[in-house]
């Protein structure tokens, strides 16, 4: 019965819809995370890198607050995990310090190709980490992939080392905030997560304030705004994609935003990037995808033998 169910018009047209939401979403994500690199490069000029990441998640935060507060959404508050959520704040917050501090160093589309490299790092963490097993296949993916990451990196007139240190340096972060999610995702709404990470990142940054320039020029201002509005909505849009679409779908248009980040650097700077970036990052994608596709085999086998 079930089988005739979902092969119905009705079901068919409801699942190509969410397909289509899904992807809608991603898409707009990607942009926009895309688009926050643009803002964090031309403020890095005249505002310190932990003051944007301040700004920008106090903003985020104030947004998500009132959207709870209107829709009395207090029950997404609790958690039996603040711990994982304090490791996930400042994990996360040194990430987007480094993620903003390589945007001031290198080009959008050069800090974007070696921020690829995080889906690399996910595996190996999770051998560490979770005990995770990891097969020759995959191994040999990720091995490849760093490879790719080396030619992405190669110093030269535009890339400086200090640059792709610290673009390094926002991966493997990214790498382990990605962990941090799959362990609280078992547990905590999108939600709880979210907010409590805008609040440990907004505290955590406030720290430091006395000692750089927090307060933004009034041209700036703007900017500071858009940085915190799109972080959120660009955080919501992610939620909503996965909500609607695979996790394969929504990871491979992770990839678009190389396709955005050259534009932007070529529209407002007008850098072409090196012919070795794009060679890593193809290298780069096309490993990350050998990778999801072992992963998608390897779910499916193991949900087909508990059938």
């Amino acid at each position: 019965m079930s089988e005739i169910c979902q092969s119905s018009p009705e079901y068919l047209a409801q699942k190509q819809k969410h397909l289509f939401l899904g992807v809608l979403y991603a898409a707009l994500s990607f942009f926009i995370f895309a688009g926050l690199g643009v803002f964090a490069k031309k403020l890095s000029g005249s505002m310190d890198v932990v003051a944007m990441v301040f700004w920008r998640n106090l903003i985020s935060l104030i947004c998500i607050s009132a959207f709870l507060f209107c829709r009395k959404d207090f029950k997404v508050l609790k958690t039996s995990r603040p711990f994982a959520h304090l490791g996930r704040g400042l994990v996360g917050t040194a990430g987007i310090v480094a993620t903003y501090g390589a945007f001031s160093y290198l080009s959008i589309s050069q800090a974007v190709v070696i921020f690829f490299s995080a889906s690399l790092l996910a595996p190996v963490l999770g051998v560490i980490f979770l005990k995770e097993q990891v097969g020759k296949y995959r191994w040999a993916a990720i091995i490849i992939g760093f490879v790719g990451v080396v030619i992405a990196a190669q110093p030269d007139e535009t890339m400086q080392v200090i640059g792709i240190i610290v673009a390094l340096a926002a991966a493997f972060l990214q790498g382990l905030v990605n962990l941090f999610l799959r362990w609280l995702g078992s547990t905590e709404d999108a939600k709880t997560t979210t907010f409590y990470f805008f609040l440990i990142a907004t505290i955590a940054t406030g720290f430091f304030l006395p000692f750089v320039d927090f307060v933004p020029d009034p041209d700036a201002l703007w900017m500071v705004l858009a940085l915190g509005v799109g972080a959120l909505f660009a955080q919501l849009s992610l939620s909503h994609a996965y909500r609607f679409a695979e996790v394969s779908i929504v990871s491979l248009l992770n990839y678009t935003a190389l396709i955005w980040a050259a534009m932007f650097d070529l529209a407002l700077w007008g850098i072409i990037p090196p012919v070795h970036v794009f060679i890593g990052g193809f290298i780069i994608v096309g490993s990350n995808l050998f990778i999801l596709y072992r992963e998608n085999r390897r779910s499916k086998t193991f949900s087909g033998k508990a059938s």
